[in-house]
Order: C-alpha cells, then sequence, then structure tokens
C-alpha cells in the first residue's frame, strides 16, 4: 500500500517535469511513465538497502519518508536513465 502511493508520487513528479498535465485527458501520457516510475522504485530500494543492509524491510521503507529523499536528490541524469528519456 505505502509503495503505491510513492509509485503514484512518482508518477506525478515525473509528469510534472517532463510538463504533461495532471488530467485526464493526459492519463495515456502518464501511463505511459509507469514503467520507469517502477525502475525508479527499484533503484532506490536497492539504495536503500546498501545502506541498512539485513536489517531492510519494505513495509519499514515505505512507511519512513526515505523513498521521498532518495527521489528528490536522484540527478536529471539518473533520472533520465531510469525513465529512459533520451
Amino acid at each position: 500500500m505505502h509503495a503505491s502511493y510513492y509509485i503514484l508520487y512518482i508518477l506525478g513528479e515525473v509528469a510534472r517535469r517532463k510538463n504533461i498535465d495532471l488530467t485526464l485527458s493526459s492519463f495515456q501520457d502518464i501511463w505511459d511513465l509507469y514503467q520507469g516510475s517502477v525502475s525508479i522504485i527499484e533503484e532506490i530500494i536497492s539504495k536503500e538497502k546498501k545502506v541498512a543492509g539485513q536489517e531492510y524491510t519494505h513495509s519499514t521503507f515505505f512507511r519512513s519518508n526515505k523513498s521521498k529523499k532518495y527521489f528528490e536528490e536522484l540527478e536529471d541524469a539518473e533520472l533520465k536513465r531510469l525513465m529512459n528519456i533520451n
């Protein structure tokens, strides 16, 4: 459940960065960002696992604000790579 929130959050933020309106008429453009958003979540999880080690759990991670923090720290080049944007 908490991971779903962050997927939607990242979808919205990436859409804003790409100047896509968050309206129903832009649904397909936003939906096209879904797989890239999941890739970002996977990358963020990987980074946190390196920090937390065996103590890492999805439930603890997604209940915290860490995933949002990691996303905000992504450089534009890394974000483009994860989203497959040229």
